[in-house]
């Protein structure tokens, strides 16, 4: 009956101490099982929140820079036909101002052919003035011709010199190359 008794005793213990709510260290001796988890802490769910919130703004950040990237390439293609437009134009502007660059070159060095012509007619007529009014103003082109030109106005200048040892009273110094501003 003793052993009836010590039975009936821990049977009562046990019930009442499961009612109690078990210990860790109890529920685990009891069941086997581990004991449920505890609510977590406000710091575990601060950290938690935290850890979600990253997350959020790194695939957020991530969206924003693909969709920064796709605009970018989108007004790229949209700006290629302005810009080969651009480069057309400057192209032909280009082209253009070289055309007339050339006209005016060959306009200079055409004016200078004339004036070497009327020269050279005035030396054949003995009319030195005239020559050395041509040839002052072939002076003041000489720089920017062609060295074929210079080349005639420097036969020009020495034919003038010539004429004027041989008659002083005619010869006229040419002209500098540049003329000085007027006052």
């Amino acid at each position: 009956m003793q052993d009836r008794a010590l039975f009936g005793f821990l049977v009562a213990a046990a019930v009442g101490l499961s009612a109690c709510g078990p210990t860790e260290d109890a529920g685990q001796a009891q069941t086997g099982q581990a004991a449920p988890p505890a609510p977590p802490s406000m710091l575990e769910q601060a950290k938690e929140k935290a850890k979600v919130a990253t997350e959020t703004a790194v695939a957020q950040g991530k969206e924003a820079t693909r969709a920064a990237v796709e605009m970018g390439r989108h007004m790229a293609e949209q700006a290629k036909p302005a810009i080969e437009t651009a480069r057309q134009t400057i192209a032909e502007g280009s082209a253009a101002a070289a055309q007339a660059v050339g006209e005016v070159a060959d306009a200079a060095v055409e004016k200078a052919r004339e004036l070497i012509r009327q020269a050279e007619d005035h030396i054949a007529q003995s009319k030195p003035e005239l020559a050395q009014q041509a040839v002052n103003k072939l002076n003041v082109l000489k720089d920017v011709m062609p060295e074929s030109i210079q080349a005639q106005i420097d036969k020009l200048n020495a034919m003038l010199l010539g004429a004027g040892a041989a008659d002083p009273a005619k010869a006229q110094a040419p002209l500098p190359a540049a003329l000085p501003p007027k006052p």
